[in-house]
């Protein structure tokens, strides 16, 4: 019997990190896009960068003054054809960042970009896109590593609760 609660206890702390480990995953799906954004710079400014080909999200310094922004630019050779996305999501790790649009790069290449607008001291990058799809990945990821997680810890309470009764039954002595 000891041997059963014994290994009850050790799934539970398995389960324990395990949930701990989905937490963290879900962590770095957020904080990704956040931490691979280009160099900021001032609107007005032209921001210089080197991406790869495929989907690239613009950010602005928060303002309710999105719809009056105006970024234009250049991805290589084509004109920078910005386009507003419903399910492309705002930044929050490291720093807050309104998602002003998307661009597709078709190739890897140099992008030229300047945003302006009327919103003082305001800054933009240029970084990964983060979409609903990422949230949503993000949130069950993190949902099911809690449960997880809790499961594990009632495990191993389980156990530990289960040992100390035992004990109690037997006088102090160990379980056999």
């Amino acid at each position: 019997m000891t041997k059963n609660r014994s290994a009850i206890g050790s799934l539970g702390w398995v389960a324990v990190c395990l949930g701990i480990i989905g937490m963290l995953g879900a962590l770095a799906i957020l904080a990704a896009p956040g931490l691979s954004t280009a160099t900021p710079v001032a609107f007005g400014e032209r921001l210089t960068v080197d991406v790869s080909a495929g989907d690239h999200a613009v950010y602005v310094t928060p303002s309710d003054e999105w719809d009056s922004i105006t970024c234009t630019g250049r991805v290589g050779d084509d004109e920078l054809g910005l386009r507003p996305s419903m399910i492309q999501q705002d930044l929050w790790i490291p720093a807050r960042w309104d998602a002003q649009g998307s661009f597709d790069a078709r190739a890897a290449g140099i992008v030229v970009l300047t945003c302006d607008g009327p919103v003082e001291s305001a800054t933009f990058t240029i970084g990964p896109v983060l979409s609903f799809g990422h949230l949503a990945a993000a949130t069950l990821i993190g949902i099911a590593s809690l449960m997880v997680a809790l499961t594990g810890i009632a495990l191993a309470f389980s156990a530990a609760v289960t040992r100390r009764r035992a004990r109690t039954i037997n006088g102090g002595e160990p379980c056999s």
